[in-house]
């Protein structure tokens, strides 16, 4: 009787912890620490300075709690793959040693081995969805109260609210995102994030998640609000990346739907298909239109080639994980407010960071671990890789920022494990 009791104690505090760290996840409320090498060119950079979030101490006490469901999978990895585990070892510390700052390769990888950590809980772990669902639908309401408080009145809410990370936002701050949209001058919702791209590519993944795992969104939360609540935030975002993105997976899953429904002859209502093709692409006319900064593309195309010649100066084993500002900050070629950004490009910064050596290591690891998912799981995965994989083509924000990072750690995991319970079920 104890023992019973103990287990289903042990088992609501762990679901209490996932809600919780799933809860916590749009938010970013931490303490960064500003060494000597944080600084580039005498300015303090939030990208190079080691921080530690809410996030980061619950996603710790969430795989320690769950110690023996990570420790099982990795122990096996490592008896099936012994070299390359050894590779990758070997190269994370020439990587680290051979780093233009050491001390901030070495806190990159520990971020590695956290979203690791937080992959494999959600990956072995049974969680209801129901759990999830919640806690991104109760984050999900509150980002878009605050994103829609920012646009309208042009300035952050502030008090409480910086407590979960947001910033100081108004329309005379210089580098503040905006938006010209009929002969007005907005600002661009930031939510908690730190940028409205940010923001945006969060809720692109949690909708093309939703859409993908059609039989694990319960409810009219799951399958109606949350997809509704993040389908807002994309748009009122005003990031054409992430809209474009949203618009072309949206378009093939739904176009895909009403091809297969007619090859297998089901009933239902086919016509009921194309309004949730037509709505989007009419909606995002309007926010298409909206001015954003006329050279940004000249800036992105600037940071591509500062990322190529970083790359060619250190092809093999890269400048090191994070190391890519102070690498780009040694170059001639500055782009004023773009001076202090990571190209917008996560294979290009992974690239430079890693060489490719550790390119290499890395697509080893992911293809020995993807061996193991089933045929029946790719769909929902290639939707998410798709959202990640495209919108990370303009933008860094996978790679570099608390919360998107951790949530592609969530997703993919989460996405692996109700695949493979519903499968096991059916």
């Amino acid at each position: 009787m104890g023992k019973t009791t103990n287990r289903v104690t042990a088992k609501t505090l762990n679901a209490w912890l996932i809600f919780i760290f799933v809860l916590l996840l749009p938010t970013q409320l931490g303490r960064h620490f500003f060494p000597p090498f944080a600084f580039l060119s005498g300015v303090r950079s939030d990208y190079l300075a080691p921080t530690l979030y809410l996030t980061d101490l619950v996603a710790g006490l969430l795989v320690l709690f769950n110690y023996h469901v990570v420790v099982r999978p990795l122990a096996l990895w490592i008896k099936t793959h012994p070299w390359l585990a050894v590779a990758t070892l070997l190269f994370a510390g020439v990587n680290t040693i051979g780093a233009l700052t050491p001390a901030v390769a070495f806190y990159q990888w520990l971020k590695i081995v956290e979203w690791v950590g937080v992959l494999l809980v959600f990956v072995q772990t049974p969680v209801r969805p129901e759990l999830i669902i919640t806690a991104l639908f109760i984050g999900g309401l509150g980002e878009s109260l605050l994103a829609i408080f920012q646009l309208i009145n042009h300035h952050a809410v502030g008090g409480l609210m910086y407590w979960i990370g947001e910033r100081p936002l108004n329309l005379a701050l210089p580098g503040v995102a905006k938006i010209g949209l009929s002969g007005k001058e907005l600002l661009r919702p930031y939510g908690s994030f730190s940028h409205p791209n940010s923001l945006a590519g969060f809720y692109l993944l949690i909708y093309v998640w939703l859409v993908g795992c059609r039989e694990n969104r319960p409810g009219l939360v799951g399958a109606v609000l949350l997809p509704l609540l993040a389908t807002v935030l994309v748009f009122f975002s005003f990031s054409k990346v992430a809209i474009a993105t949203f618009l072309l997976i949206n378009t093939f899953y739904w176009f895909g739907r009403l091809r297969h429904s007619r090859s297998s002859k089901r009933s239902g209502c086919r016509l009921c298909v194309l309004p949730k093709i037509a709505v989007p692409v009419l909606l995002s006319l309007v926010f298409f239109a909206g001015q954003s900064d006329p050279l940004t593309l000249q800036k992105r195309l600037g940071l591509i080639k500062n990322a190529w010649v970083i790359f060619t100066r250190s092809p093999w084993i890269g400048v090191g994980m994070g190391n890519y500002l102070i690498a780009q900050n040694q170059l001639a070629y500055r782009l004023l407010d773009y001076s202090q950004q990571p190209v917008h490009n996560i294979f290009f910064l992974w690239l430079c960071g890693v060489g490719l050596v550790g390119t290499a290591v890395t697509c080893a690891a992911v293809r020995s671990a993807a061996a193991r998912i089933k045929k029946n799981r790719w769909p929902v995965l290639i939707m998410v890789l798709a959202a990640v994989f495209i919108s990370g083509s303009f933008d860094h924000y996978w790679l570099t920022l608390q919360q998107n990072w951790l949530l592609t750690a969530v997703v993919f995991g989460y996405t692996v494990n109700s695949i493979s319970t519903s499968t096991k079920r059916s």
